[in-house]
């Protein structure tokens, strides 16, 4: 189990212990999903994804200077240009569809996905009440007495006060348990704080919010199931609109701005589980060597012959060898 916890099940103030069992257990296997070191971790997913999108921004915005502020010394090669471009958007849309997938039913077709992920949420949300939200790993879910003595204690220590700040763990925790109520109360919508009760649940529309926040997806999707993924006949194109046939840099972007909003508010304010930075940090410099070119001129032959070499290669290739022996 990636779910560590402090406290001990019956060291909870949670009255229903079988429901915080069950949601401790369901909270370790969607931690595992987000934040493992599994391959496919949903974080492992979106962090190479938001990376790409970052330096290919840069490369674009380096190909917009050299563009308004010509110079013989620097430049970019079109036919290459293409290719990564063709390239990027290849990546990220299957990425996005990858996130985006709905959970198969069949075992054998199982997907660790960030859609797939709120369903699963959304199906286990009666183990989420107030109580258990609050109370999972140890904090008080009345905590007005600790934080009232609390208080009292700075109070009457006054100027001269020794008192340690506020426990962030156990039953006397009252700094983080009152936080906790309160997301919560934003969570289950209870305007009153005074209408709290332990049984409270979190709100179904909720989810809905974050599958509409994923909908933006739905036509790179589109594209990367008839364009990248398969190839469609064009029977099976005859319908599509144009955002369908065609991605921009745009639509990339406000899909990994929705991916990236749904999995932290995930990750933090729905389990708590902290947050994560959206980028990776290189451990290199990423932007090595673009300041050289990539040959000289005296070489420029040396690249229309390896060219050549490359072109004769496949030219070479023969349908000779299908034939039955």
């Amino acid at each position: 189990m990636l779910a560590v916890y402090e406290y001990q099940i019956d060291q909870c103030d949670v009255l229903d212990k079988d429901r915080l069992n069950r949601y401790r257990n369901k909270r370790a296997e969607w931690k595992a999903w987000l934040i493992s070191d599994d391959i496919n971790s949903i974080w492992r997913q979106i962090t190479p994804m938001l990376f790409y999108e970052a330096l290919f921004k840069t490369i674009i915005d380096l190909r917009k200077f050299a563009a308004m502020n010509a110079s013989n010394d620097v430049g970019f090669n079109e036919a290459v240009m293409r290719m990564i471009d063709a390239g990027f958007v290849a990546m990220q849309a299957m990425e996005i569809r990858r996130l985006t997938d709905k959970q198969s039913n069949d075992k054998n077709k199982s997907v660790i996905s960030l859609r797939g992920l709120i369903n699963d949420i959304r199906s286990n949300r009666e183990a989420i009440t107030r109580e258990v939200y609050v109370g999972y790993d140890g904090l008080p879910y009345d905590y007005t007495a600790s934080k009232a003595s609390w208080i009292e204690q700075i109070t009457r220590e006054g100027a001269q006060r020794t008192t340690e700040s506020p426990a962030m763990s156990g039953s006397k925790a009252w700094s983080p348990a009152e936080l906790a109520h309160k997301r919560f109360d934003c969570l289950s919508k209870c305007a009153d704080p005074t209408k709290r009760d332990r049984e409270d649940i979190i709100v179904d529309d909720l989810f809905d919010r974050l599958v509409s926040l994923l909908d933006i997806c739905q036509d790179v999707r589109t594209y990367a199931d008839k364009f990248i993924a398969h190839s469609a006949e064009p029977a099976n194109r005859a319908d599509l609109t144009d955002s369908q046939t065609s991605i921009t840099l745009n639509r990339l972007t406000q899909c990994h701005k929705a991916i990236y909003e749904v999995a932290d508010f995930i990750l933090g304010p729905l389990l708590g589980l902290g947050t994560c930075s959206p980028m990776l940090i290189p451990q290199y410099n990423h932007l090595a060597n673009l300041e050289k070119a990539w040959l000289s001129n005296d070489q420029m032959n040396m690249a229309r012959e390896f060219w050549t070499k490359n072109v004769a290669i496949i030219k070479g290739w023969s349908s000779d060898s299908v034939w039955p022996h």
